[in-house]
């Protein structure tokens, strides 16, 4: 009995752990949980991934607007009693060149940006 409960226990968990699908760049919905803000701007395709990625793999944006040239997606994942996870794409010429996502919650604003992650964990000492 302790075996099958254990079985059952490695299916769940093994199931938790299923990605979810991708673009051929990359682009996949994030999920809501705030602790993967960070990683998912780390490792988001800027310059690489298109509008018509984020549209397929992430969905309609809850809104949207263009000013200066640049195309602005807007996407609350998650707003519950801890607060709300938001993205933000930044798209040009039809490809998304920043991720911005935002954490919200009663004690605490947290900001990642990709442009801004990527730059400071792509420096190696040397």
């Amino acid at each position: 009995m302790k075996r099958l409960l254990l079985a059952l226990l490695a299916v769940v968990c093994l199931a938790g752990c299923a990605t979810a699908p991708r673009s051929v760049n990359g682009v996949y919905r994030p999920g809501t949980f705030a602790g993967l803000g960070y990683s998912y701007v780390a490792e988001f395709p800027v310059k690489q991934a298109t509008k018509q990625e984020v549209l397929d793999f992430v969905g309609p944006p809850d809104k949207s607007y263009i000013s200066d040239g640049v195309e602005y997606l807007y996407y609350t994942i998650s707003a519950d009693s801890f607060g709300s996870r938001e993205y933000i794409y930044y798209i040009k010429d039809n490809v998304v060149f920043d991720v911005k996502f935002i954490n919200k919650n009663p004690y605490a604003t947290t900001i990642y940006q990709s442009t801004q992650v990527q730059k400071a964990t792509s420096h190696k000492p040397e």
